[in-house]
């Protein structure tokens, strides 16, 4: 991830924005993968990889599906 932006309730400059419909479960991310898939990692290596996915958890699913939000002009 390379940055954030931020767009108000009532910025109207960038037409609908879509939000995503997730649920949020009591588990995190990192507790759902299997740790015997990266056994070979050191510690430091595995909490460096989970810590993105438990910090942005309503980004990721178990559900497979499309993306259907799009970025328009931006560079």
């Amino acid at each position: 991830m390379q940055g954030c932006n931020v767009i108000c309730d009532n910025d109207t400059d960038f037409g609908r924005v879509s939000v995503p419909d997730v649920e949020l479960c009591d588990m995190m991310p990192s507790m759902m993968v299997d740790h015997s898939r990266v056994a070979h990692l050191d510690e430091e290596w595995r909490v460096e990889l989970f810590a993105p996915l438990d910090k942005f958890r309503v980004c990721f699913s178990d559900q497979p599906g499309l993306c259907k939000v799009t970025s328009i002009g931006l560079q």
